[in-house]
């Protein structure tokens, strides 16, 4: 797992959900329930949420 790997996942997301987009990140990246990734996953659930709800950010700058 990788930023590239977060980055590809959020540019093709749809949902407006940060929750739904933090477990789908999790999901895709088979990342573990106590792995400290988590911390930058949770910040680009966000902005991808912010992003899909109409904000006006370069979301792949962004992140």
């Amino acid at each position: 797992m990788n930023g590239n790997s977060i980055t590809a996942l959020c540019l093709i997301e749809k949902s407006k959900n940060p929750v739904e987009i933090l477990l789908n990140l999790a999901k895709g990246l088979d990342c573990p329930v106590h792995n400290p990734v988590h911390h930058i996953l949770v910040g680009s659930a966000l902005l991808t949420a912010y992003k899909n709800a109409g904000g006006d950010i370069d979301l792949e700058k962004a992140l």
